[in-house]
């Protein structure tokens, strides 16, 4: 007879076999249905590769259906044995990938519809006079913008993303290639950059830094030509706009022009010029350079122009980049005259 201590083991193992037995079998069978489905798929795709063909994908397929196999061999083992620790092990080895290609579905639906309900929100303003303004932006019709604006600051109120209407402008232009028109009706009509509201922790001059066209450019003179803070500060990286833009030197003039602080350092303790060199965004550099940004600053990790100077004096990395030499002959003229 089994002794007491064996004997409620001996009892569940029952248990757990009739449960997890056909569970497990269940779960291996979808797998197999979605591997054949994979494998009928990848033998008939046409692939953009004629050279390589579908030997690779087919290769995999059928890999993953012979270890498949092998675990429905030990499966079917557990299964007769009534090995508890095997079919519980089975049980997570096989739902595992039935548990991911039901969840990943789900979440990227999820995301794409969290960020169909974020882009809905921009421009979504419930105050009816500020929605009219919203489409008039939205149809880059500036002139009836003016109309409704009639020289009087734009209402307050902000669209269920957070962006009141300046900042809804510059999405527009950044974003959606809106033009910079509407932009400069709002700042004319007395709307103020200072203190504009954006979704998220953008002030509207880091917001359209970032912004690669000639619409944002503009847009970004309007900004600081009505008085926007070329030297704001980042709250979340402790950046300047000139020491976040990023290969662009057309938003380097503009901010430069508008009273950029040139030796301004950043978070990480680099003045801009430092910043440029290091990141090889050369015509920004020789801008900052040529005009008057020191050259003698150093950050805590010791960067500074002389140590690229004489790190990269005989290549960068192997390379003779044009630009480097542009930069460093910058730096040659401005020591020579002596500032």
């Amino acid at each position: 007879m089994p002794d007491d201590a064996t004997e409620p083991e001996a009892r569940r193992k029952p248990v757990i076999a009739r449960v997890l037995v056909p569970l497990d079998w269940t779960l291996w069978s979808i797998l197999l249905v979605v591997l054949l489905y994979w494998l009928v798929r990848v033998s008939t795709e046409r692939t953009s590769s004629p050279e390589a063909g579908p030997g690779l994908g087919i290769f995999a397929v059928v890999s993953v259906l012979v270890v498949l196999a092998l675990v429905g061999v030990l499966l079917n083992s557990a299964a007769r044995k009534q090995s508890a620790v095997g079919l519980i092990t089975l049980t997570v080895v096989l739902a595992w990938p039935c548990v991911f290609l039901v969840a990943d579905p789900l979440i990227r639906a999820s995301r794409n519809r969290r960020f169909a309900n974020a882009d809905a929100s921009v421009g979504d303003f419930t105050d009816t006079t500020l929605a009219s303004m919203a489409q008039a932006i939205a149809r880059n019709d500036s002139a009836a913008l003016a109309q409704q604006l009639a020289a009087r600051r734009p209402p307050d109120g902000s669209d269920r993303a957070g962006n009141d209407l300046l900042a809804y402008a510059l999405v527009m232009v950044r974003e959606k290639g809106g033009r910079a028109s509407t932009v400069r009706a709002l700042l004319d009509a007395g709307a103020d950059p200072r203190t504009a509201r954006m979704a998220g922790r953008d002030d509207v001059v880091h917001y359209t830094i970032f912004g690669h066209s000639e619409e944002a450019h503009d847009a970004l003179r309007a900004l600081l030509e009505h008085g926007a803070d070329p030297n704001v500060v980042h709250p979340a990286s402790g950046d300047t706009p000139l020491g976040a833009v990023n290969k662009d030197p057309e938003i380097v003039r503009i901010l430069i022009a508008h009273g950029a602080d040139l030796d301004r350092l950043q978070s990480d303790g680099s003045p801009p010029v430092v910043r440029f060199i290091g990141t090889r965004q050369w015509e920004s550099a020789v801008l900052v350079i040529e005009k008057g940004a020191r050259l003698d600053l150093v950050n805590p990790h010791g960067l500074s122009v002389d140590y690229y100077l004489n790190d990269w004096k005989e290549s960068v990395f192997g390379d003779h980049p044009e630009g480097w030499e542009r930069v460093r002959e910058a730096i040659g003229a401005r020591r020579a005259a002596g500032r």
